[in-house]
């Protein structure tokens, strides 16, 4: 079932984390994390936030 301190993580993750399902080209992850972390972004997930979050402010979004 898992330790009490799991149980906790994953319910507050449940109640505020938004989850999404990537697919990536067959080989490319390692890439793509590697470059994460040769930019300073912790992981790919904060990388890709990142992104969309300039995008939207090159293009006029916000």
């Amino acid at each position: 079932m898992g330790t009490a301190a799991t149980r906790a993580k994953n319910k507050w993750n449940s109640e505020n984390r938004d989850h999404y399902h990537l697919t990536l080209p067959l080989g490319k992850k390692e890439e793509y994390m590697r470059l994460a972390r040769e930019m300073g972004y912790r992981d790919l997930s904060k990388l890709i936030v990142a992104a969309i979050e300039e995008k939207k402010i090159t293009e006029g979004f916000i």
